[in-house]
């Protein structure tokens, strides 16, 4: 039944759900309609409330936009994933594979929603290339399952605005709240541990129960293992210096003296600009160097998300080929009956006729995961559209 109710989702929201972009303005003209009808004010005067609104947010984005590539670029540290890899090894069942990954996953993104984001896609690499029989879809899928904890945890963006205080929350709020409103009344509020304790719990446990019995679709562990990147040249005084480890520690050491000065003073008070503080700084520390540091945040601005949306592409492709009853011999990862080697190219001609067709007859064509990895600079608004289609395809069936 979860299986089901998975594909429809799935099917659901690729037919119907438009791009990020499209969405948000569809619902700016419905909340434009909707103040027009509810509040008797004229058109000219709803676009001006839009208008003088509109960019009093540029500087809540920014934050919004740190956050997310602090925590990215933290989440890509080597010593981050050597550890993820060592703990991979602990799993033995698919099962235990399925728990662990969306556990880790609801820590990453209680922590941070971009490095929950992340870690939670490096680790259900790991745990593809360790652990045999668990089907890849799903366990993609609860590595971004975690997203569901993360506005009630230490990243959320209403929690720390009101935290933060100042104009900005006057601003935001057109003076309803002017005094800042502790994370102890909201984050740690009776009311939202118990919700954030709830979905620890029954969260793991759903996504264990979703696992197929048989027919479990399989990755290949080769086609998950990740090139290492170049470390940098130091050839040159000025490529030493980027390189440098004490440049780093040094600024490493001046924000530790200025967060324990915040902390000494005003107590465990988290505000937006101590968190992204907080990720900027010990990714700087876990990378080692300002160059080292600085090519990490070069790729979460270039690419976000991307792997990680081309790997779910890849196991929806399969989820619906496998619905569909097509030839998956061609696919890659696949494991199970092997075909005769004439038939097995049969196959993979005729598909290959196929994604031509359908290449000169429907523009743009849904991509696989290997060939995400082949465009990622050029396919940034096709995988934030197929990304939010996931994740609301979960949302619906959670």
């Amino acid at each position: 039944m979860f299986n089901t109710l998975t594909r429809m989702s799935v099917s659901l929201v690729q037919k119907y759900l438009p791009s990020p972009f499209v969405f948000s303005a569809l619902l700016t003209l419905g909340v434009l309609l909707a103040g027009i009808f509810s509040t008797g004010q004229s058109l000219p005067a709803m676009v001006q409330h839009w208008s003088s609104g509109f960019w009093t947010l540029l500087g809540f984005a920014m934050q919004m936009s740190l956050i997310f590539v602090t925590g990215h670029a933290l989440a890509s540290a080597p010593i981050i994933n050597r550890q993820l890899d060592r703990l991979a090894g602990l799993a033995r069942t698919p099962g235990q594979a399925i728990i662990m990954v969306t556990l880790v996953a609801l820590v990453g993104c209680w922590v941070n929603w971009g490095f929950g984001l992340v870690i939670g896609a490096v680790f259900a690499r790991a745990l593809a290339r360790k652990v045999d029989g668990v089907d890849y879809p799903l366990l993609v899928a609860s590595a971004y399952s975690g997203f569901l904890v993360w506005h009630g945890g230490l990243a959320g963006s209403i929690p720390l605005s009101m935290a933060t205080g100042g104009p900005d929350l006057a601003r935001i709020t057109a003076g309803v709240l002017t005094d800042p409103v502790s994370i102890t009344e909201t984050l740690f509020s009776p009311l939202n541990l118990t919700i954030v304790v709830l979905l620890f719990i029954g969260l793991p446990l759903l996504n264990r129960a979703m696992h197929p019995r048989q027919g479990a679709k399989i990755a290949d562990p080769a086609k998950l293992v990740e090139s290492r990147a170049e470390l940098p040249a130091r050839e040159t005084p000025a490529q030493r210096l980027d390189d440098s480890r004490i440049l780093g520690l040094a600024l490493v050491a001046m924000a530790g003296i200025y967060l324990f000065n915040h902390f000494a003073t005003k107590g465990f008070v988290l505000g937006l600009d101590v968190v992204i503080a907080i990720f900027l700084f010990s990714g700087l520390l876990m990378h080692g160097t300002p160059e080292r540091y600085m090519r990490a945040v070069d790729e979460s601005v270039r690419g976000i998300g991307i792997q990680a949306a081309g790997a779910l592409q890849s196991a929806a492709d399969r989820l619906r080929l496998h619905s569909q009853g097509a030839d998956r011999s061609g696919l890659p990862g696949d494991r199970g009956q092997r075909l005769h080697p004439a038939r097995a190219r049969a196959g993979r001609e005729r598909r290959g006729n196929r994604r031509q067709d359908r290449r000169q007859a429907d523009r743009p064509r849904t991509r696989t995961g290997n060939e995400l990895l082949s465009c990622l600079p050029f396919c940034r608004r096709h995988h934030a559209r197929r990304l939010q289609s996931v994740f609301l395809a979960m949302s619906y069936t959670l």
